[in-house]
């Protein structure tokens, strides 16, 4: 299973999977149920929807439900250490 420490790490997750991949990832974590999955697959299929749209809307909804799960937050990037001079008298 995959380990996040913070937001960016789903986002980095999430980003190179396909519609397919990322189905079959979101399983161990509760995943979509089947009953979803058919609903986004017949209405790409019918071309209701644009399937790039879906995959971007998929991916926002699992980021905010793993979020949510974990109690994850956004990365810090703390600026590294001021160098400290010691002046002597």
């Amino acid at each position: 299973m995959v380990v996040f420490d913070d937001i960016q790490d789903v986002r980095d997750w999430l980003e190179p999977l396909s519609y397919e991949e990322l189905f079959e990832a979101t399983e161990p974590f509760g995943g979509f149920d089947k009953k979803t999955r058919k609903h986004y697959d017949r209405i790409i299929a019918k071309g209701e929807v644009d399937p790039e749209l879906v995959l971007y809307c998929l991916k926002q909804s699992v980021q905010q439900i793993l979020t949510d799960m974990f109690g994850l937050r956004e990365r810090v990037y703390a600026p590294p250490p001021e160098k400290r001079s010691i002046h002597v008298h």
